[in-house]
């Protein structure tokens, strides 16, 4: 199963779980539903800004989105214990962790920005 495989199985699941039509996570996020399930159906997968507002929407991190290992009904474990989220980077390969990295410093871009934003 390769990165498009896992999150678009993960998105699903929380798609059905939360009763979420790809049209109207696709407005939640700002894109048409066209190019979401293009995207989801994609060999590529999802674009980065997107995935981290589908992510935001669902309460969850990125780096869930891409886990094979991901049940959305245990989400709440992971959201409440960062220490398994450490222990689980740690078992990432270079390019996982590049690309954990990655989602982290512009999630902490975004952040700062709101910050500027609300001051």
């Amino acid at each position: 199963m390769d990165y498009a495989d896992i999150t678009r199985t993960n998105i699903k699941s929380l798609m059905k779980k939360e009763h979420i039509s790809i049209r109207k996570l696709a407005e939640i996020i700002g894109t048409s539903a066209s190019t979401l399930t293009d995207s989801l159906k994609s060999k590529k997968g999802i674009c980065i800004d997107n995935m981290m507002l589908i992510a935001q929407h669902f309460g969850v991190s990125v780096d869930l989105l891409c886990d094979p290992e991901f049940d959305p009904d245990s989400r709440a474990l992971y959201l409440q214990d960062p220490s398994m989220l450490a222990h689980r980077f740690r078992e990432l390969d270079d390019h996982g962790k590049e690309l954990v990295s990655f989602v982290f410093n512009k999630e902490l871009e975004r952040v700062a920005q709101e910050k500027e934003i609300a001051e």
